[in-house]
């Protein structure tokens, strides 16, 4: 079983521009609604996490006894029935993928969003996603039908709707795209963790939302706590607790732009600021190991797992089929996962000081950015390390009249490859490395490589770094 270590957040304020503050940052996102009867079941067979508390399968003869006892525990801990399902805006299922099937915090219903992925058939990340039950609060008046709100990167947007349509045969949705705007709040200060850990706990707990009108109540008690927004109107289209990493931050779902008076609750906590762009959160994730397919080029194609979605609760191992479920559930069952995305910080192995690579990522130094970009399939590999070619037997066109026999061609020793380049901001970046050639360990000394490219003739330097939120079996 998976267990997080107990967390501690790696202090990166006086690293990305010495900011202290609350800080608000508008992301470039698009929007796909899915509004209908059928609108939870046909999310469910699209994405990595769970929305019903039953098994689907292609042959119902396949499920287990096994599933049929999960299916009776969850029952047990949330009332849900399937006409509620169809015909009500019951809210979103909420699953603890680290938890045990008896813990009551393994499952429950909230009116808050959730972090999920889309696969393709060949179980390869297609994107991922924010899903968000829409309105955020349910009215008397309101329309009784499942609605979802699914966020994904803008880029992708086109694409995905796509794909939705052709999957939509005859189910029982609309398909639209609304023009809405994204924010992301966010803070280094411990205050502020203790914040998101003390809202989650008293509003979207899944031990005490255990129903529909409990999810909405609990919703409702947080609009009128004023606990972030200083009022509420129908503008607010959505809510969701970023856990990829424990207590990361706050998304917010609006119709317009959002106003930092309408988060002045904020500022009994800290100053609050709203952010130029999104860079700052960019390098933040990024710091923090935290992947977003939007990161990657189109060529670089992942798995689930190399994006570390079982480690930002971002999928179920319990639900039924799903696209590109196949490939996912053997990787899972075999336990064999070879490769990750990690981040990494390069560095001129000429002029570094070595104490300078201290067991925490900053973004100080040279930009090796605009001289990589022009640079393809670049490799980390270890200087230190190499790996024998198999000798290859060479034939002879005719048999030589000297006698001579076939000759084998001499072993090769080439440097071992770590992993592959995928991004860059400045001097940090995420590659996917081969997780035998690291170790469980960012002190000096340990998970420094070198990229294959020089850069005006010098020799780059790579260190892995193991974020801290990472559980501590994840080398095992």
């Amino acid at each position: 079983m998976t267990v997080r270590l107990p967390y501690v957040r790696t202090c990166f304020s006086a690293l990305l521009h010495r900011t202290y503050s609350t800080k608000v940052a508008r992301l470039d996102k698009g929007f796909i609604q899915v509004q209908g009867p059928d609108s939870t079941e046909f999310l469910n067979g699209l994405i990595t996490t769970m929305l019903l508390p039953t098994f689907t399968k292609k042959n119902q003869h396949t499920i287990t006894n096994k599933d049929l006892q999960l299916e009776g525990i969850l029952a047990k801990q949330i009332q849900l029935t399937p006409e509620e399902i169809k015909e009500t805006n019951w809210g979103i299922l909420h699953e603890d993928s680290y938890l045990s099937d008896e813990d009551p915090m393994k499952l429950g219903i909230r009116r808050d969003g959730l972090y999920t992925l889309f696969l393709n058939s060949r179980g390869r990340v297609f994107s991922d996603a924010f899903i968000y039950p829409t309105p955020l609060i349910m009215e008397d008046s309101d329309t009784s039908e499942p609605s979802y709100l699914v966020e994904v990167d803008h880029k992708i947007t086109n694409q995905l709707f796509m794909m939705m349509n052709m999957h939509k045969l005859t189910a029982k949705i609309k398909l639209t795209k609304p023009e809405l705007k994204s924010w992301y709040i966010y803070s280094e200060k411990e205050i502020f963790e203790n914040y998101i850990y003390k809202i989650q706990n008293t509003f979207f707990n899944n031990a005490t939302s255990t129903d529909p009108e409990t999810a909405n109540i609990s919703m409702q008690e947080f609009i009128r706590s004023r606990a972030l927004l200083d009022s509420y109107s129908d503008d607010v289209k959505g809510f969701a607790i970023d856990n990829r990493s424990p207590y990361f931050g706050l998304k917010l779902v609006t119709g317009t732009a959002l106003e930092l008076s309408q988060l002045s609750p904020l500022r009994n906590l800290d100053e609050i600021h709203m952010a130029s762009n999104s860079s700052e959160y960019k390098l933040r994730r990024i710091i923090n190991g935290i992947v977003e397919p939007a990161d990657l080029d189109m060529e670089h194609s992942v798995l689930p797992f190399e994006l570390n979605v079982d480690f930002t609760n971002g999928i179920s191992f319990e639900k039924g089929c799903y696209v590109g479920q196949e490939l996912t559930t053997r990787t899972y069952t075999t336990g064999i996962i070879r490769k990750r995305i990690m981040p990494i910080k390069l560095y001129d192995l000429t002029t570094i000081d070595k104490e300078s690579l201290k067991d925490t990522i900053s973004i100080e130094g040279d930009n090796f950015e605009p001289l990589l970009k022009s640079c393809r399939d670049i490799k980390i590999i270890n200087e230190n390390e190499s790996e024998a070619e198999q000798p290859q037997e060479e034939t002879p066109f005719a048999t030589s009249p000297f006698g001579n026999s076939p000759t084998k061609r001499a072993s090769k020793r080439k440097r071992s490859e770590v992993g592959k380049l995928l991004h860059m901001e400045k001097n940090i970046g995420l590659a996917l490395v081969n997780l035998k050639h690291i170790t469980p360990d960012n002190s000096i000394g340990h998970n420094e490589f070198i990229l294959d490219t020089k850069v005006d003739g010098k020799t780059i330097g790579v260190k892995v770094f193991i974020p801290d939120w990472w559980p501590e079996d994840a080398f095992e």
